[in-house]
């Protein structure tokens, strides 16, 4: 059963914020975008039963057309996938503290798993699912940085397995991912095409924390590769924008009040009771944010309601294998 959560007294561990996201068509037609919707009353419980047809949803200031508004179950297992490869080195004791935030916000009847991975012998399941946050604290403090080309794409194809896996044994449950990453994929033997085919069947939420600014566009000496930077970009963004998660980008020299500031958001989603989708009528895919804003068609001030979601990032259309 949701519990009641009031943004503005709580420690620095939980945060506000909201969720993003997105789909995808050709550039000039309607593009149908989902965002994560928290709403709350005047004593911050949560508000059920809401329908599409007394809601409007704004998108840069334009009024968009509310496809659906779906409820999500109320308890959850998140899925923990934390980047351990030689290019975080210098930010891995963040990543590690992310992971702890995340832990520490899950609600006392959510399970969670935490993985990590390098290269493609070394994507590794830590803790398998659990609501035990000392184990899973456990598992946060064994993470450490090993050798190997990154396989973003491997790592995540792996943890869909898992997904797939737990939705079968326990199917009243919703499901998310959250990588913790650069995002710079180097040697993967899964495609792009085939990791978004198995989204598509299976459909969890994936949220990213991607310091995709450390990254560069430049000629990779090691692996050949180049638009490093924009890849990893594409990639988190368009993860996002299938599954209805966002994607949070770090700067190069990020610290600890820009990590949880950018976790506001992932958590909040993750929090979130329901699920918006619209037609965008903006069917650019130029990789610009979109303010997004919701609201009733009729207020009523007896019972006054916040609505809490954010802005949506489509990525460029741009295609990588």
């Amino acid at each position: 059963m949701l519990k009641k959560f009031n943004p503005a007294i709580l420690t620095s561990f939980i945060f506000l914020a909201a969720v993003s996201i997105f789909a995808q068509k050709e550039k000039t037609e309607p593009i149908k975008l989902s965002t994560n919707l928290m709403v709350q009353d005047k004593d911050f419980s949560y508000v059920s039963g809401l329908k599409a047809e007394g809601l409007k949803l704004f998108e840069d200031g334009v009024e968009q057309k509310i496809e659906s508004i779906v409820a999500k179950p109320a308890n959850k297992r998140v899925l923990i996938l934390v980047d351990n490869s030689g290019s975080v080195r210098s930010k891995i004791e963040y990543f590690i503290n992310a992971t702890k935030t995340l832990i520490i916000n899950l609600e006392p009847e959510d399970e969670a798993m935490v993985i990590r991975f390098v290269g493609r012998d070394k994507i590794e399941i830590v803790q398998e699912w659990t609501s035990s946050r000392a184990k899973l604290f456990s598992a946060a403090d064994n993470l450490y940085i090993d050798g190997g080309h990154s396989v973003v794409v491997d790592a995540l194809y792996l943890a869909l397995g898992k997904i797939a896996e737990g939705i079968s044994e326990a199917p009243d449950k919703r499901y998310a991912i959250v990588m913790i990453s650069d995002g710079d994929d180097r040697s993967s033997y899964y495609t792009r095409k085939q990791l978004f085919d198995l989204i598509d069947n299976n459909n969890p939420q994936i949220f990213s924390l991607a310091w995709t600014e450390n990254l560069s566009n430049s000629r990779n000496p090691n692996t050949g590769l180049k638009d490093g930077k924009t890849r990893a970009e594409t990639l988190v963004q368009e993860l996002a924008m299938r599954t209805g998660g966002t994607a949070q980008s770090l700067s190069k020299d990020f610290n600890q009040v820009e990590l949880l500031d950018k976790l506001k958001s992932i958590i909040i989603g993750m929090r979130s009771q329901y699920v918006i989708t619209y037609s965008s009528t903006n069917g650019s895919r130029n990789g610009l944010t979109r303010k997004l804003k919701v609201e009733p068609k009729t207020i009523d001030p007896t019972k006054p309601l916040t609505f809490t979601t954010s802005d949506v990032t489509v990525p460029i259309n741009k295609t990588f294998k």
